[in-house]
């Protein structure tokens, strides 16, 4: 029975197969990872920022320009990871048991006790039309005689080589209970 023996030089050809299947393989798992790791880092960012928004505000009952200094913490944390996947805010009246707008409007389109923002032209813009001012928190300690707020923050990440898919849209909402105003300040409307 005849065996063929390879003769040196016709591995060659063999090899530069199995290195170029080994090598795209390789290249499309990096590219795999480091798409998982960006969705990974939006969606930390959009949860960090809705948080520190949340926190911000919280401690400032009943104190003109709460929600700005939130939009500015929400800011901080964008600008300290160095990207932006923020696409909406919004600062709202909550409700403590659902979570969602005290009155059960949507969020993203409520028009009573709330402040909305986009993200246009490189900076936030206030959507017209929603306010919630400051003296109409309740902030008196207990649970019933204290406001709850939620920052709902909507955001995004575009895929770089398409291995896991297209824009992927995140959204993380935190609920946080106003902090009580100290003794001798009026503490609700």
């Amino acid at each position: 029975m005849p065996t063929s023996i390879p003769h040196p030089g016709q591995e060659r050809g063999a090899i530069a197969v199995e290195f170029a299947i080994a090598a795209s393989l390789l290249v499309m798992l990096f590219f795999g990872i480091l798409e998982v790791g960006m969705l990974l880092r939006s969606r930390s960012v959009i949860t960090d920022a809705s948080r520190e928004g949340a926190r911000v505000a919280a401690a400032l009952p009943r104190t003109e320009g709460f929600q700005d200094n939130s939009l500015a913490a929400i800011i901080g944390v964008v600008n300290s990871q160095k990207t932006n996947p923020i696409d909406y805010v919004v600062l709202y009246r909550a409700d403590p048991a659902t979570g969602g707008h005290h009155t059960g409007q949507d969020i993203e389109s409520c028009t009573d006790s709330c402040w909305r923002y986009e993200w246009k032209g490189g900076a936030f813009e206030q959507k017209l039309g929603a306010t919630w001012d400051a003296d109409s928190i309740s902030a008196c300690g207990g649970v019933s005689d204290t406001d709850w707020l939620g920052v709902y923050v909507r955001g995004h990440q575009t895929s770089v080589t398409g291995l896991v898919g297209g824009n992927r849209s995140f959204t993380d909402t935190t609920i946080m209970r106003f902090e009580p105003i100290a003794l001798g300040i009026p503490c609700r409307p």
